[in-house]
């Protein structure tokens, strides 16, 4: 059943990415707020990784179509988390 909760998130998403368009602002504060968490800075150490998320499209646009709003839900928080890790280690 979370498989199915996931799968129709990550849609909703890709759909979402598709009709709005990201600025480098909310990529910005995305990051800002992503710094905090423990998962993120160990992607930060790892100057590859950082190079990724400094430059890449793909990464960059998954991050900034994340809600911040709801990233203190652990299924949502999860679930971004996951994306991330996947471009990351996709475009790696």
């Amino acid at each position: 059943m979370e498989a199915i909760v996931g799968l129709i998130g990550n849609l909703a998403t890709i759909i979402l990415c598709l009709f709005k368009d990201i600025t480098e602002e909310e990529i910005d504060k995305n990051i800002k707020y992503l710094k905090q968490e423990k998962w993120f800075q160990a992607y930060l150490l790892n100057e590859k990784h950082t190079e990724l998320i400094s430059y890449n499209t793909k990464a960059r646009n998954v991050i900034g179509s994340m809600n911040i709003k709801k990233m203190s839900k652990s299924t949502y928080s999860r679930r971004q988390q996951k994306r991330i890790e996947r471009v990351i280690n996709k475009q790696s």
